[in-house]
Protein backbone atom coordinates (compact mmCIF):
# COMPACT_ATOMS: atom_id res chain seq x y z
CA UNK A 1 0.00 0.00 0.00
CA UNK A 2 0.99 3.85 -0.59
CA UNK A 3 -1.25 4.86 2.16
CA UNK A 4 0.55 6.78 5.27
CA UNK A 5 -0.58 5.67 8.61
CA UNK A 6 -0.47 8.49 10.52
CA UNK A 7 0.79 11.93 9.21
CA UNK A 8 1.17 15.02 11.51
CA UNK A 9 -0.15 17.83 10.08
CA UNK A 10 0.56 20.80 13.08
CA UNK A 11 3.30 21.52 15.81
CA UNK A 12 3.08 19.94 19.47
CA UNK A 13 1.52 16.34 18.38
CA UNK A 14 1.89 13.55 20.94
CA UNK A 15 1.02 10.26 19.46
CA UNK A 16 0.13 7.62 22.39
CA UNK A 17 0.14 4.72 20.37
CA UNK A 18 -0.98 2.68 23.69
CA UNK A 19 1.04 -0.67 22.93
CA UNK A 20 -0.49 -0.71 19.61
CA UNK A 21 0.58 -1.69 16.33
CA UNK A 22 0.53 0.22 12.79
CA UNK A 23 1.56 -2.25 9.79
CA UNK A 24 1.87 -2.30 6.46
CA UNK A 25 2.25 -4.57 3.70
CA UNK A 26 4.65 -2.52 2.03
CA UNK A 27 4.77 -0.10 -0.33
CA UNK A 28 6.48 3.50 -0.42
CA UNK A 29 4.46 4.95 2.37
CA UNK A 30 5.08 5.59 5.87
CA UNK A 31 4.24 4.53 8.79
CA UNK A 32 3.54 7.90 10.72
CA UNK A 33 5.16 10.88 9.15
CA UNK A 34 5.56 14.62 8.72
CA UNK A 35 5.06 14.49 4.86
CA UNK A 36 8.21 15.99 3.97
CA UNK A 37 6.96 19.84 6.28
CA UNK A 38 8.62 20.74 8.81
CA UNK A 39 7.18 19.95 12.35
CA UNK A 40 8.42 20.62 15.75
CA UNK A 41 8.21 18.95 19.05
CA UNK A 42 6.31 15.71 17.57
CA UNK A 43 6.57 13.16 20.36
CA UNK A 44 5.83 9.42 19.68
CA UNK A 45 5.72 6.53 22.04
CA UNK A 46 4.48 3.22 23.03
CA UNK A 47 3.54 1.55 20.21
CA UNK A 48 4.80 -0.57 17.08
CA UNK A 49 5.70 0.43 13.10
CA UNK A 50 6.06 -2.46 10.44
CA UNK A 51 6.34 -2.84 6.98
CA UNK A 52 5.81 0.63 5.51
CA UNK A 53 8.89 2.30 3.67
CA UNK A 54 9.90 4.52 6.85
CA UNK A 55 8.62 3.01 10.28
CA UNK A 56 8.78 7.08 11.55
CA UNK A 57 9.48 9.37 9.11
CA UNK A 58 10.09 12.93 11.22
CA UNK A 59 13.25 13.51 8.79
CA UNK A 60 12.27 16.81 8.50
CA UNK A 61 11.26 17.92 11.92
CA UNK A 62 12.80 19.29 15.15
CA UNK A 63 12.65 18.86 18.31
CA UNK A 64 10.84 15.37 18.11
CA UNK A 65 10.81 12.45 20.48
CA UNK A 66 10.56 9.08 19.60
CA UNK A 67 9.97 6.58 22.75
CA UNK A 68 9.45 3.28 23.53
CA UNK A 69 9.21 1.79 19.63
CA UNK A 70 9.40 -0.86 18.32
CA UNK A 71 9.74 -0.62 14.43
CA UNK A 72 10.41 -3.92 12.35
CA UNK A 73 11.25 -4.92 9.10
CA UNK A 74 10.18 -1.95 7.16
CA UNK A 75 12.05 -1.31 3.81
CA UNK A 76 14.20 1.60 4.13
CA UNK A 77 14.19 2.95 8.13
CA UNK A 78 12.77 2.05 11.16
CA UNK A 79 12.95 5.74 12.96
CA UNK A 80 14.28 8.92 11.27
CA UNK A 81 13.81 11.25 13.99
CA UNK A 82 14.74 14.61 12.64
CA UNK A 83 17.28 16.91 14.26
CA UNK A 84 17.61 17.85 17.31
CA UNK A 85 15.96 14.74 18.26
CA UNK A 86 15.45 12.66 21.37
CA UNK A 87 15.26 8.67 20.65
CA UNK A 88 15.13 6.51 23.58
CA UNK A 89 14.18 2.70 24.29
CA UNK A 90 13.65 2.22 20.68
CA UNK A 91 13.91 -1.33 19.21
CA UNK A 92 14.69 -1.09 15.70
CA UNK A 93 15.01 -4.37 14.04
CA UNK A 94 15.35 -6.28 10.08
CA UNK A 95 15.25 -2.72 8.94
CA UNK A 96 16.51 -2.96 5.34
CA UNK A 97 18.59 0.37 4.93
CA UNK A 98 19.28 2.25 9.02
CA UNK A 99 17.45 0.74 12.04
CA UNK A 100 17.65 4.18 14.12
CA UNK A 101 19.07 7.54 12.38
CA UNK A 102 18.71 11.21 13.73
CA UNK A 103 19.96 14.90 12.80
CA UNK A 104 21.96 16.96 13.72
CA UNK A 105 22.40 17.55 17.49
CA UNK A 106 20.28 14.70 18.27
CA UNK A 107 20.66 11.98 21.13
CA UNK A 108 19.78 8.22 20.98
CA UNK A 109 20.55 5.99 24.24
CA UNK A 110 19.17 3.12 25.68
CA UNK A 111 18.30 0.86 21.77
CA UNK A 112 18.37 -1.49 20.73
CA UNK A 113 18.67 -2.41 16.67
CA UNK A 114 19.06 -5.65 15.32
CA UNK A 115 19.22 -6.81 11.58
CA UNK A 116 19.63 -4.06 9.63
CA UNK A 117 22.14 -2.77 7.18
CA UNK A 118 23.39 0.35 9.17
CA UNK A 119 22.59 -0.02 13.26
CA UNK A 120 22.11 3.35 14.13
CA UNK A 121 23.11 6.82 12.32
CA UNK A 122 23.52 10.57 13.93
CA UNK A 123 24.24 13.86 12.61
CA UNK A 124 26.80 17.01 13.45
CA UNK A 125 27.01 17.49 17.56
CA UNK A 126 24.84 14.21 18.20
CA UNK A 127 25.20 11.53 20.86
CA UNK A 128 24.84 7.55 20.25
CA UNK A 129 24.91 5.99 23.76
CA UNK A 130 24.65 2.71 25.66
CA UNK A 131 23.11 1.40 22.82
CA UNK A 132 23.06 -2.46 21.92
CA UNK A 133 23.65 -3.36 18.03
CA UNK A 134 23.85 -6.52 16.58
CA UNK A 135 23.76 -8.58 12.83
CA UNK A 136 24.21 -5.24 10.91
CA UNK A 137 25.52 -6.08 7.47
CA UNK A 138 27.31 -2.57 7.11
CA UNK A 139 28.29 -0.73 9.73
CA UNK A 140 26.94 -0.78 13.46
CA UNK A 141 27.09 2.72 14.56
CA UNK A 142 28.01 5.99 12.27
CA UNK A 143 28.93 9.66 13.87
CA UNK A 144 29.33 12.51 11.97
CA UNK A 145 31.50 15.62 12.74
CA UNK A 146 31.99 16.19 16.68
CA UNK A 147 29.30 13.58 17.64
CA UNK A 148 29.84 10.91 20.71
CA UNK A 149 29.37 7.36 20.41
CA UNK A 150 29.99 5.82 24.23
CA UNK A 151 29.26 2.65 25.64
CA UNK A 152 27.95 1.07 23.33
CA UNK A 153 27.54 -3.27 22.16
CA UNK A 154 28.17 -3.79 18.80
CA UNK A 155 27.89 -7.51 17.41
CA UNK A 156 28.65 -9.07 14.32
CA UNK A 157 28.88 -5.64 11.77
CA UNK A 158 30.94 -5.72 9.15
CA UNK A 159 32.66 -2.51 10.32
CA UNK A 160 31.90 -1.11 13.75
CA UNK A 161 31.96 2.25 13.97
CA UNK A 162 32.53 5.09 11.62
CA UNK A 163 33.22 8.79 12.57
CA UNK A 164 33.50 11.69 11.66
CA UNK A 165 36.00 14.91 12.20
CA UNK A 166 36.74 15.85 15.79
CA UNK A 167 34.27 12.61 17.06
CA UNK A 168 34.89 11.25 20.53
CA UNK A 169 34.60 7.41 20.26
CA UNK A 170 35.08 5.87 23.79
CA UNK A 171 34.12 2.95 25.95
CA UNK A 172 32.25 0.51 23.28
CA UNK A 173 32.97 -2.85 22.98
CA UNK A 174 32.53 -4.17 19.90
CA UNK A 175 32.50 -8.30 19.07
CA UNK A 176 33.16 -10.37 15.72
CA UNK A 177 33.52 -7.35 13.79
CA UNK A 178 35.38 -7.44 10.37
CA UNK A 179 37.09 -3.77 10.87
CA UNK A 180 36.62 -2.20 13.70
CA UNK A 181 36.90 1.54 14.34
CA UNK A 182 37.66 4.38 11.43
CA UNK A 183 38.12 7.62 12.78
CA UNK A 184 38.86 10.96 10.97
CA UNK A 185 41.42 13.91 11.94
CA UNK A 186 40.99 15.55 15.36
CA UNK A 187 39.18 12.54 16.67
CA UNK A 188 39.68 10.57 19.91
CA UNK A 189 39.53 6.76 19.60
CA UNK A 190 39.74 5.64 23.87
CA UNK A 191 38.98 2.95 25.82
CA UNK A 192 37.38 0.43 23.38
CA UNK A 193 37.79 -3.15 23.39
CA UNK A 194 37.69 -4.75 19.86
CA UNK A 195 37.44 -8.29 18.64
CA UNK A 196 38.24 -8.85 15.37
CA UNK A 197 35.98 -11.86 13.57
CA UNK A 198 38.25 -12.79 10.92
CA UNK A 199 41.61 -14.34 11.38
CA UNK A 200 45.09 -12.13 10.75
CA UNK A 201 46.21 -12.39 7.61
CA UNK A 202 47.91 -10.79 4.93
CA UNK A 203 44.72 -8.65 4.24
CA UNK A 204 43.19 -8.25 7.60
CA UNK A 205 41.70 -4.52 8.29
CA UNK A 206 43.28 -2.81 11.54
CA UNK A 207 41.59 -2.73 14.98
CA UNK A 208 41.48 1.21 14.15
CA UNK A 209 41.93 2.75 10.98
CA UNK A 210 43.21 6.49 11.38
CA UNK A 211 42.26 8.39 8.62
CA UNK A 212 43.16 11.82 9.07
CA UNK A 213 45.45 14.02 10.58
CA UNK A 214 45.47 14.90 14.74
CA UNK A 215 44.01 11.77 16.15
CA UNK A 216 44.52 10.25 19.58
CA UNK A 217 44.12 6.55 19.73
CA UNK A 218 44.53 5.82 23.83
CA UNK A 219 43.91 3.02 25.78
CA UNK A 220 42.47 0.60 23.26
CA UNK A 221 42.25 -3.58 23.75
CA UNK A 222 42.21 -5.20 20.71
CA UNK A 223 42.12 -8.84 19.90
CA UNK A 224 42.77 -11.00 17.02
CA UNK A 225 43.87 -7.83 14.60
CA UNK A 226 46.71 -7.99 12.39
CA UNK A 227 47.08 -3.78 13.44
CA UNK A 228 46.10 -1.99 16.06
CA UNK A 229 46.32 0.88 13.84
CA UNK A 230 46.67 1.24 10.54
CA UNK A 231 47.38 5.04 8.41
CA UNK A 232 46.24 3.90 5.48
CA UNK A 233 49.64 4.36 4.24
CA UNK A 234 48.86 8.74 3.95
CA UNK A 235 50.99 10.98 5.05
CA UNK A 236 49.00 11.90 8.05
CA UNK A 237 50.15 14.05 11.24
CA UNK A 238 49.81 14.89 14.90
CA UNK A 239 48.31 11.37 15.22
CA UNK A 240 49.30 10.04 18.81
CA UNK A 241 48.79 6.16 19.95
CA UNK A 242 49.02 5.78 23.33
CA UNK A 243 48.76 2.84 26.08
CA UNK A 244 46.91 0.49 23.69
CA UNK A 245 47.13 -2.99 23.88
CA UNK A 246 47.10 -5.56 21.07
CA UNK A 247 47.02 -9.32 21.43
CA UNK A 248 46.59 -11.38 18.72
CA UNK A 249 45.50 -14.66 19.62
CA UNK A 250 48.58 -16.73 18.83
CA UNK A 251 48.85 -15.46 15.44
CA UNK A 252 51.82 -13.75 14.12
CA UNK A 253 51.97 -10.24 13.09
CA UNK A 254 54.16 -7.76 11.46
CA UNK A 255 53.55 -4.34 13.90
CA UNK A 256 51.40 -3.07 16.37
CA UNK A 257 51.42 0.13 13.83
CA UNK A 258 51.08 -0.27 10.23
CA UNK A 259 51.56 2.42 7.32
CA UNK A 260 51.15 5.42 9.46
CA UNK A 261 54.48 7.66 7.98
CA UNK A 262 54.47 9.77 10.66
CA UNK A 263 55.84 7.30 13.05
CA UNK A 264 57.24 9.80 15.99
CA UNK A 265 53.93 10.18 17.30
CA UNK A 266 53.88 6.70 18.71
CA UNK A 267 54.12 6.57 21.82
CA UNK A 268 55.85 3.06 23.23
CA UNK A 269 56.50 0.36 21.36
CA UNK A 270 55.74 -1.16 18.04
CA UNK A 271 57.51 -4.26 17.39
CA UNK A 272 56.33 -7.90 17.49
CA UNK A 273 58.71 -8.63 20.19
CA UNK A 274 57.75 -5.42 22.65
CA UNK A 275 55.71 -6.32 25.84
CA UNK A 276 55.97 -4.02 28.49
CA UNK A 277 54.06 -4.20 31.17
CA UNK A 278 55.65 -2.13 33.24
CA UNK A 279 55.41 1.10 31.24
CA UNK A 280 51.50 2.41 31.52
CA UNK A 281 52.11 4.81 28.48
CA UNK A 282 53.73 1.66 25.98
CA UNK A 283 52.02 0.74 23.59
CA UNK A 284 51.85 -3.64 24.19
CA UNK A 285 52.08 -6.64 21.34
CA UNK A 286 51.91 -10.18 22.27
CA UNK A 287 50.75 -13.39 20.14
CA UNK A 288 49.76 -15.22 22.95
Amino acid sequence: SDIDGIRSDADDVTLDLNGFAIQSVGGSADGITDDGAVRQRIRIHDGEVSGFSFGVNLGSSFYCSVERVVAIANGLIGVDAGTSAVVRDVHAGNNSAVGIRAGDLARIEGCVATGNDTGIRVGVGGVIRHNAIDDTSGIGIAVSDGSIAEGNSINNSTIGITSGISARVADNTLYAHRQGISASSGGRIVGNTLYSLTTPGTTQPAAIQAGGNGILIEDNLANNSRYLVDGFGQFFDRQVVIGNHLMTGGFSFDQGVSRNTNVDTIIGPTAEDAFDAANPIANTFQTD
